[in-house]
Protein backbone atom coordinates (compact mmCIF):
# COMPACT_ATOMS: atom_id res chain seq x y z
CA UNK A 1 0.00 0.00 0.00
CA UNK A 2 2.69 2.64 0.92
CA UNK A 3 3.88 1.62 -2.78
CA UNK A 4 0.90 3.12 -4.09
CA UNK A 5 0.55 6.54 -6.10
CA UNK A 6 -1.35 8.78 -3.34
CA UNK A 7 -4.45 9.13 -5.47
CA UNK A 8 -4.44 5.23 -4.58
CA UNK A 9 -3.48 5.39 -1.44
CA UNK A 10 -6.46 7.53 -0.53
CA UNK A 11 -8.77 4.93 -1.51
CA UNK A 12 -8.23 2.52 0.58
CA UNK A 13 -10.85 2.77 3.26
CA UNK A 14 -8.83 0.36 6.04
CA UNK A 15 -6.08 -1.57 5.59
CA UNK A 16 -5.41 -4.87 7.08
CA UNK A 17 -2.06 -6.62 7.15
CA UNK A 18 -2.95 -10.44 7.40
CA UNK A 19 -0.42 -12.62 8.68
CA UNK A 20 1.82 -9.78 7.50
CA UNK A 21 2.92 -9.41 11.11
CA UNK A 22 6.83 -9.26 10.54
CA UNK A 23 8.80 -6.42 8.45
CA UNK A 24 11.58 -6.69 10.93
CA UNK A 25 12.81 -9.37 13.24
CA UNK A 26 13.91 -6.70 15.80
CA UNK A 27 11.87 -8.83 18.37
CA UNK A 28 12.80 -12.04 17.90
CA UNK A 29 14.04 -13.45 20.79
CA UNK A 30 17.82 -14.26 21.23
CA UNK A 31 17.67 -18.24 21.77
CA UNK A 32 15.73 -18.54 18.40
CA UNK A 33 17.96 -16.33 16.24
CA UNK A 34 20.02 -18.93 15.02
CA UNK A 35 17.73 -21.22 14.32
CA UNK A 36 16.16 -18.19 11.91
CA UNK A 37 18.99 -17.75 10.27
CA UNK A 38 19.53 -20.67 9.55
CA UNK A 39 17.03 -21.60 8.01
CA UNK A 40 16.80 -18.52 5.53
CA UNK A 41 20.87 -18.97 5.32
CA UNK A 42 19.79 -23.06 3.56
CA UNK A 43 16.92 -21.10 1.37
CA UNK A 44 19.26 -18.34 0.14
CA UNK A 45 21.92 -21.02 -0.67
CA UNK A 46 19.11 -23.51 -2.62
CA UNK A 47 18.29 -20.22 -4.71
CA UNK A 48 21.64 -19.87 -5.55
CA UNK A 49 22.96 -23.58 -6.31
CA UNK A 50 19.46 -24.35 -7.97
CA UNK A 51 19.18 -21.35 -10.30
CA UNK A 52 15.47 -20.41 -8.79
CA UNK A 53 14.23 -20.95 -5.21
CA UNK A 54 12.72 -24.29 -5.02
CA UNK A 55 8.91 -24.74 -3.16
CA UNK A 56 10.68 -27.93 -1.51
CA UNK A 57 13.03 -25.17 0.55
CA UNK A 58 9.94 -22.58 0.59
CA UNK A 59 8.78 -22.34 4.20
CA UNK A 60 5.42 -21.01 1.73
CA UNK A 61 5.65 -23.69 -0.39
CA UNK A 62 6.16 -21.10 -3.60
CA UNK A 63 8.78 -21.13 -5.97
CA UNK A 64 10.57 -18.05 -7.20
CA UNK A 65 13.11 -17.08 -10.25
CA UNK A 66 16.19 -16.50 -8.63
CA UNK A 67 16.55 -12.68 -8.72
CA UNK A 68 13.82 -12.19 -6.46
CA UNK A 69 14.10 -15.21 -4.37
CA UNK A 70 18.18 -13.66 -3.68
CA UNK A 71 16.53 -9.99 -3.24
CA UNK A 72 14.39 -11.78 0.34
CA UNK A 73 16.46 -13.49 1.59
CA UNK A 74 19.06 -11.84 1.21
CA UNK A 75 16.50 -9.06 3.00
CA UNK A 76 16.11 -11.59 5.93
CA UNK A 77 19.90 -11.94 6.83
CA UNK A 78 20.51 -8.84 6.59
CA UNK A 79 21.63 -7.50 10.15
CA UNK A 80 19.31 -5.06 11.99
CA UNK A 81 16.51 -4.37 9.03
CA UNK A 82 15.19 -7.93 8.03
CA UNK A 83 11.90 -7.57 6.05
CA UNK A 84 11.32 -5.25 2.38
CA UNK A 85 9.22 -2.82 4.61
CA UNK A 86 12.30 -2.02 7.06
CA UNK A 87 14.37 -1.79 3.84
CA UNK A 88 16.13 1.71 4.17
CA UNK A 89 15.62 2.18 0.13
CA UNK A 90 11.96 2.08 0.54
CA UNK A 91 11.18 3.02 3.93
CA UNK A 92 10.36 6.99 3.14
CA UNK A 93 7.56 5.19 1.37
CA UNK A 94 6.21 3.57 4.38
CA UNK A 95 7.18 6.87 6.61
CA UNK A 96 5.84 9.68 4.47
CA UNK A 97 1.97 7.57 4.05
CA UNK A 98 -0.63 9.16 6.21
CA UNK A 99 -3.83 6.79 6.52
CA UNK A 100 -6.96 8.48 7.33
CA UNK A 101 -8.25 5.27 8.82
CA UNK A 102 -6.68 2.87 10.87
CA UNK A 103 -4.70 -0.14 10.25
CA UNK A 104 -5.63 -3.91 11.34
CA UNK A 105 -3.03 -6.12 11.89
CA UNK A 106 -3.58 -9.81 12.88
CA UNK A 107 -1.94 -12.75 13.72
CA UNK A 108 -2.70 -15.88 15.31
CA UNK A 109 -1.52 -17.32 17.92
CA UNK A 110 -0.08 -20.16 16.81
CA UNK A 111 2.00 -18.38 14.33
CA UNK A 112 6.01 -19.75 14.39
CA UNK A 113 6.82 -16.07 13.95
CA UNK A 114 5.57 -14.73 17.23
CA UNK A 115 8.52 -17.16 18.59
CA UNK A 116 6.50 -17.52 21.80
CA UNK A 117 6.15 -14.46 22.98
CA UNK A 118 3.51 -12.44 24.53
CA UNK A 119 3.54 -8.95 24.70
CA UNK A 120 5.80 -7.36 22.24
CA UNK A 121 5.46 -8.97 18.49
CA UNK A 122 7.39 -8.92 15.67
CA UNK A 123 3.82 -7.51 14.19
CA UNK A 124 4.43 -4.52 16.29
CA UNK A 125 7.21 -3.01 14.17
CA UNK A 126 4.37 -2.30 12.22
CA UNK A 127 4.46 0.63 14.21
CA UNK A 128 8.04 1.80 13.69
CA UNK A 129 8.25 1.08 9.83
CA UNK A 130 4.43 3.41 9.87
CA UNK A 131 4.60 5.86 12.23
CA UNK A 132 1.80 7.86 10.69
CA UNK A 133 -0.67 5.55 11.47
CA UNK A 134 -3.53 4.05 13.92
CA UNK A 135 -3.14 0.54 14.36
CA UNK A 136 -4.75 -1.96 16.10
CA UNK A 137 -3.11 -5.47 16.09
CA UNK A 138 -4.81 -8.54 17.38
CA UNK A 139 -3.22 -11.81 18.31
CA UNK A 140 -6.09 -14.19 17.54
CA UNK A 141 -6.90 -17.17 19.55
CA UNK A 142 -6.88 -19.75 16.50
CA UNK A 143 -8.73 -22.54 19.05
CA UNK A 144 -11.34 -19.90 19.99
CA UNK A 145 -12.65 -20.11 16.61
CA UNK A 146 -12.68 -24.35 16.13
CA UNK A 147 -9.50 -24.03 13.93
CA UNK A 148 -7.22 -26.68 14.33
CA UNK A 149 -4.00 -25.32 12.95
CA UNK A 150 -3.51 -21.37 11.31
CA UNK A 151 0.28 -20.76 12.27
CA UNK A 152 1.52 -17.84 9.49
CA UNK A 153 -0.30 -19.04 6.56
CA UNK A 154 -2.38 -21.69 7.37
CA UNK A 155 -5.49 -19.50 6.79
CA UNK A 156 -4.70 -19.57 2.92
CA UNK A 157 -5.58 -23.49 3.26
CA UNK A 158 -9.21 -25.33 2.41
CA UNK A 159 -9.70 -26.28 6.04
CA UNK A 160 -9.71 -22.67 7.60
CA UNK A 161 -12.50 -21.22 6.27
CA UNK A 162 -13.94 -19.86 9.90
CA UNK A 163 -10.55 -17.69 9.50
CA UNK A 164 -11.56 -16.46 5.82
CA UNK A 165 -15.17 -15.36 7.62
CA UNK A 166 -13.15 -13.71 10.40
CA UNK A 167 -11.73 -11.58 7.27
CA UNK A 168 -15.10 -11.11 6.11
CA UNK A 169 -16.94 -9.69 9.11
CA UNK A 170 -13.82 -7.45 9.71
CA UNK A 171 -13.57 -5.73 5.85
CA UNK A 172 -17.48 -6.24 5.44
CA UNK A 173 -18.63 -4.97 8.94
CA UNK A 174 -15.71 -3.56 10.95
CA UNK A 175 -16.18 -6.19 13.55
CA UNK A 176 -12.69 -6.99 15.16
CA UNK A 177 -11.90 -10.45 16.53
CA UNK A 178 -11.92 -11.25 19.68
CA UNK A 179 -8.45 -12.03 20.75
CA UNK A 180 -5.15 -9.61 22.78
CA UNK A 181 -5.95 -6.30 21.29
CA UNK A 182 -2.78 -3.89 21.64
CA UNK A 183 -3.23 0.10 19.81
CA UNK A 184 -0.78 2.39 18.52
CA UNK A 185 -2.01 5.73 17.79
CA UNK A 186 0.12 8.18 15.67
CA UNK A 187 2.68 8.48 17.74
CA UNK A 188 0.57 9.72 21.08
CA UNK A 189 0.54 6.08 22.70
CA UNK A 190 2.83 3.69 22.53
CA UNK A 191 2.08 -0.35 22.38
Amino acid sequence: MPFLPEKLRSQIYRPILLAANNPDYQFIPTENLEDFLDGWIKTFRAAEKDGYLPKSVSYFGISLPVEPAIKWTRAMLADGQRYFAANPEVISLHKSWRPKNGLISLAFDDDVTISGLNDKLNMDAWCNVLPNATITRVLVPHAEYGLKRVGHVGMFKRENEKAWELMRDLAVHGKIPSGKVRRWIQGKAQL
